[in-house]
């Protein structure tokens, strides 16, 4: 899988500095190029200025940019190279799922996941 993900740039999106250093760790170990973001301005700034194959993002962290950020994401081609991370303490799960289907994203994961989980996610997104 190493050489899969030699090539494979990632976008994390996240506000919670603490977590996103364990995935980007999680990442890299498994061979991933991860460039971490913390809010929606630098995350605008990143998908303006470099190429990602996937992004993993907290669309909450996009600072009321979301509409800019779909945006961006689509003028890409990423939007099925997304997996949104969720937080059901800051939100009602079923009311950010229909935000997430509305922007056509259909790939949640909702905190707290394993890291495994994570990684089995980032996977799938490279096989398809």
């Amino acid at each position: 899988m190493e050489e899969e993900a030699n090539s494979r740039n990632i976008l994390l999106v996240d506000e919670e500095v603490f977590s996103t250093e364990g995935y980007k760790l999680l990442l890299k170990k498994d061979g991933f190029k991860v460039m971490v973001v913390n809010n929606g301005l630098s995350a605008l700034k990143m998908l303006t200025s470099q190429d990602f194959d996937l992004v993993i993002v907290n669309l909450l962290t996009t600072d009321g940019q979301i509409q800019n950020f779909i945006d961006k994401l689509k003028y890409k081609n990423l939007m099925e190279k997304v997996i949104v991370l969720t937080d059901s303490s800051r939100i009602q799960h079923s009311n950010y799922h229909q935000m997430v289907k509305h922007f056509g994203m259909d790939d949640v994961l909702q905190k707290p996941f394993s890291l495994e989980l994570l990684l089995q996610k980032v996977h799938n997104k490279f096989k398809g």
